[in-house]
């Protein structure tokens, strides 16, 4: 299914690199239409159409890329409930193009205290995280190793936020480029974070290669995660006025 749009969405400067003793920028020329430069390496603006009069690869009839016979792309536009799978597919350069088939299985929004370990600045602390649970299967020609996929949060006003990264492991949700050696046929399941800024909700994740392409979107439920240091401390109070109640009965 197909959804029209007529504005174009803007990549925010909010990615960012969790450090544990910094948090710093992930991406430069903040409120900008190209991801290029918002830390996702791969993306491209190839656009609708074939392509073939500048210089990217052409496409087949059916297809925005030419990614070969045996693989049909999901149409551009297309808005897809979160559990579903699409194919999409991005220039790397002249010659070569990523081909994956990438489902989006489930969408958390947890409290920032679940990054507690890290150490963040003023407007990191007023975000809120978002992880992204992905399957990503390399259905295409090309050695996708270590690239980063150009999937965003869309959240607020039409903007795009990228996804962050950690210094070190983070087991609940990693938020790394793909493995090492994705070779062809080679498939994983993986998570993204991602911060919305302060008063923005999630509207849907969106696969953006840059100007031109119109965004495959994933929507629907988000699993909220509750903050259980808070659960704690409110299961504690319960207690103790329990206590205080019978101590004066």
């Amino acid at each position: 299914m197909s959804t029209p749009r007529t504005r174009r969405p803007r990549v925010v400067a909010l990615a960012a690199i969790l450090l544990s003793g910094a948090l710093l920028a992930g991406c430069s020329g903040g409120g900008g239409d190209d991801p290029g430069g918002s830390g996702t390496s791969g993306a491209s603006g190839s656009g609708s159409g074939s392509g073939s009069g500048d210089g990217s690869p052409s496409a087949a009839p059916s297809n925005y890329l030419d990614v070969g016979k045996k693989v049909t792309l999901t149409a551009q536009g297309s808005d897809l409930a979160i559990g579903k799978a699409a194919a999409v597919a991005w220039a790397l350069d002249e010659k070569r193009v990523a081909v994956l088939d990438l489902k989006v299985t489930k969408v958390e929004q947890v409290p920032i205290s679940r990054l507690s370990a890290w150490v963040l600045d003023k407007k990191a602390k007023t975000s809120t995280p978002f992880f992204v649970h992905a399957k990503v299967k390399n259905i295409g020609r090309s050695d996708l190793s270590q690239l980063s996929v150009p999937l965003y949060l869309a959240a607020g006003d039409n903007k795009l936020v990228s996804a962050s990264s950690f210094e070190s492991t983070f087991k609940p949700c990693p938020s790394t480029p793909l493995p090492k050696k994705f070779k062809p046929g080679k498939g994983t399941a993986t998570c993204w974070v991602y911060l919305a800024p302060k008063g923005d909700k999630m509207k849907n994740v969106s696969f953006f290669t840059g100007p031109g392409f119109d965004p495959v979107t994933w929507s629907g439920k988000v699993v909220v995660v509750k903050d259980k240091s808070a659960d704690d401390k409110g299961a504690k109070n319960k207690k103790n006025d329990k206590k205080s109640k019978k101590g004066n009965g």
